[in-house]
């Protein structure tokens, strides 16, 4: 067939891929462990455990067992996260319940920490060019990690447009848009190739 086609590394081709591999192309395990340095180091500088439930720092699995949490739930719709932890005979049972405590994973989504705090605050304070990069001090390294692979693995075609795509998102943030007589009314506007 024509068109645009993934240009993937050489130990994948030719042969049956499990998804941890394509993760680990956008999400290496260098980068699962600055995530979990990060998190560590900004539940340290929130005083994590001083109240409430014990502390003890993450780890390379728990923080890939807290990823695997969220793009689960991405993917299985619950209203109630903790339904996901239900041994409720009413209630099927789900996968991540093998991996991570619910209490666990509750303590990760409080601390998880994409960012160094000290790399953030400086990107904040040298935004000053007029175009406003602050929105995404808190995801880098991930965003230009992911961003750069995808432009190495993609060959895009000729036919190509442009359009708007709107996030749902309801929550607070100075970077959201309303345009009203649409089907998302609310939410992020992205440009995206298509």
């Amino acid at each position: 067939t024509k068109g645009p086609k993934p240009v993937l590394p050489n130990n994948l081709r030719k042969r049956i891929v499990i998804p941890i591999e394509f993760f680990d192309l956008f999400i290496n395990k260098e980068m699962i462990q600055l995530m979990t340095d990060n998190t560590n180091k900004y539940a340290s500088e929130k005083n994590a455990g001083a109240l409430g439930r014990k502390w003890k720092p993450a780890s390379i699995s728990e923080l890939y067992a807290f990823i695997a949490v969220i793009v689960y739930s991405g993917i299985v719709r619950i209203q109630n996260s903790k339904k996901y932890w239900s041994t409720d005979s009413e209630w099927p049972t789900h996968p991540p319940s093998k991996y991570i405590s619910r209490t666990r994973f509750e303590q990760l989504k409080r601390y998880f920490k994409i960012s160094n705090t000290e790399d953030e605050r400086k990107k904040f304070e040298s935004s000053k060019n007029g175009i406003d990069e602050k929105w995404y001090a808190k995801i880098e390294p991930l965003f230009s990690s992911i961003m750069n692979t995808s432009q190495k693995l993609y060959n895009s075609g000729s036919n190509l447009a442009v359009d708007e795509v709107m996030v749902r998102f309801t929550g607070r943030s100075q970077d959201t848009y309303r345009i009203h007589n649409k089907p998302i009314p609310k939410g992020f506007k992205i440009i995206a190739i298509c």
